[in-house]
């Protein structure tokens, strides 16, 4: 089996209803997905953006691709994105136990 690519395409939609109260209308989902030959999802990252921040819900590898930098490229791309669009500040939602192997 060959390595897993990540795809970074992220895809899009616009939510123009986020942005009426704030007066910005820049809100941006990013979905970025790591896929093997076969197109099983294999990890990912779910952000948004808006408000000049990169909000980070979910990000994931799964167990058997972890140690080999997907995570750092599913970060990176993510980043890009953010800059992309103006973004310099970032949230990660984590839990202490999920983030202690990272500290």
């Amino acid at each position: 089996m060959a390595s897993p690519r990540c795809r970074c395409r992220p895809h899009y939609r616009s939510n123009r209803q986020l942005g009426r109260g704030s007066g910005d209308h820049n809100y941006r989902p990013v979905r970025i997905f790591l896929r093997d030959e076969d197109q099983h999802l294999r990890g990912g990252i779910l952000a948004d953006l808006w408000g000049g921040w990169m909000h980070i819900t979910y990000l994931w590898v799964d167990d058997d691709l972890r140690g080999r930098d997907y995570g750092t490229q599913l970060l990176q791309a993510a980043e890009g994105e953010a800059r992309t669009h103006g973004c310099h500040h970032v949230h990660v939602e984590t839990f202490s136990f999920q983030g202690a192997p990272f500290l």
